[in-house]
């Protein structure tokens, strides 16, 4: 059966990726802000969100963080994360978006690395 825990979503890098470096590779955590129009009462309403995205990368291949500058549109693919923390003695549940390839639109600044990382 073909997996269905994957997105694909065009959006604005929101602020310069916060990126952290471990012995072998890197992590880089960003906002994807994304929009659509509606009608409202026969008017365009513009709504807007933010999604939490990760990227895992090889420390080798570490130059596709370059593309998450504040304001740059992005088109990420991946998969979803469910994680489960505890705060204050209750558990909470939260969905991170892992990004697998991130591109601008250009064939050459496309960055494929399914699992790469892991």
């Amino acid at each position: 059966m073909k997996s269905v825990n994957n997105f694909a979503v065009t959006g604005f890098v929101g602020q310069d990726a916060k990126i952290n470096k471990f012995n072998n590779a890197s992590v880089a955590r960003f906002g994807l802000c994304i929009a659509r129009t509606e009608k409202v009462n026969g008017e365009d309403k513009r709504k807007s969100a933010f999604l939490n995205i990760e990227m895992w990368r090889k420390n080798e291949n570490a130059a596709s963080f370059d593309l998450l500058k504040k304001g740059n549109r992005i088109t990420v693919e991946g998969y979803f994360k469910p994680e489960e923390y505890e705060k204050d003695g209750k558990t909470h549940q939260v969905i991170t978006f892992v990004a697998t390839k991130v591109s601008t639109g250009d064939e050459e600044n496309t960055e494929d690395t399914e699992e790469e990382a892991k």
